[in-house]
């Protein structure tokens, strides 16, 4: 890239006077080199950037490196405005083109791995790896890895862009989270925590919530009175709470969550008929 940057330079310096001998003005350069700044933006275009944009910031340095010329050092003043001109806009990739705002060190991290990558791809060595970008770069894996991360945030999408054989917005492809996804914990925490209930416990809650029973239907079923089973449903669900807490403590000193003595003295844990 750099020698083709010089035999344009050359071209430009054969086509028009030297600075020094003919031309006089900081207007008449800036205007006689401008065909060296579109030369070098052309290698810039493609990037996510208009070419217009990057002519008019190599033009900016190409008036730093008019301003700052001395003739009297004996170099060409075309070969000292590519340093000037590329530096500027490399500066602008750098500081201004990224879509996402992403620390420096990233940014040159990312610039010197996409030359290592350029320089082992023209190579016999093969396939740029992340393991021979990190030996030519003289850093770990891990580093390269990172600043390849950080390429994703040079350029975005937008959202209404069209795109795809369905030629549909990429807002309308898009998933939206799923309220259901919130339950996943709490329904296998009591599904776990009905395993601990006794099989009667169980029965009673297939019966009140999973065939939709009243308490009166529930108490025919089983044989008890409404009452009762009132009372057993409220200390299950009790219970359930419990071993769903996030200390799990036992509810009663007898673990069972019932006292022996309730409703006749029979625990609910014995199926009552």
């Amino acid at each position: 890239m750099t020698e083709d940057l010089m035999s344009d330079a050359t071209a430009v310096s054969m086509a028009a006077p030297s600075s020094h001998q003919s031309v006089t003005t900081r207007d008449e350069l800036v205007e006689q080199h401008l065909s060296l700044v579109r030369s070098v933006a052309r290698r810039y275009r493609n990037r996510g950037c208009e070419l217009e944009d990057i002519i008019q910031v190599g033009t900016i340095g190409l008036i730093k490196a008019i301003d700052r010329f001395n003739p009297d050092k004996g170099v060409p003043l075309a070969a000292f405005i590519i340093p000037y001109v590329t530096g500027e806009i490399r500066r602008y990739f750098r500081d201004y083109a990224w879509s996402m705002q992403v620390p420096r060190r990233l940014k040159e991290l990312n610039a010197s791995i996409a030359k290592a990558r350029e320089e082992i791809s023209c190579s016999d060595v093969g396939e740029a790896t992340a393991q021979l970008i990190a030996d030519r770069l003289n850093i770990g894996v891990a580093e390269v890895r990172e600043g390849l991360a950080a390429a994703n945030a040079y350029s975005t999408k937008s959202l209404e862009e069209v795109s795809g054989p369905t030629r549909r917005p990429l807002s309308e492809t898009l998933g939206s989270a799923d309220p259901a996804l919130e339950m996943i914990d709490d329904v296998h925490a009591l599904l776990t925590s009905i395993r601990k209930l006794s099989p009667f416990q169980r029965e009673l809650l297939r019966l009140r919530f999973g065939g939709e029973m009243t308490q009166s239907q529930v108490a025919a079923s089983l044989g008890l009175s409404q009452t009762r089973v009132s009372r057993i449903l409220a200390r299950t669900l009790a219970e359930l709470r419990v071993y769903m807490s996030s200390d799990h403590r036992r509810w009663l000193p007898n673990g069972s969550g019932f006292s022996a003595g309730d409703e006749g003295g029979a625990p609910p844990s014995t199926p009552i008929r």
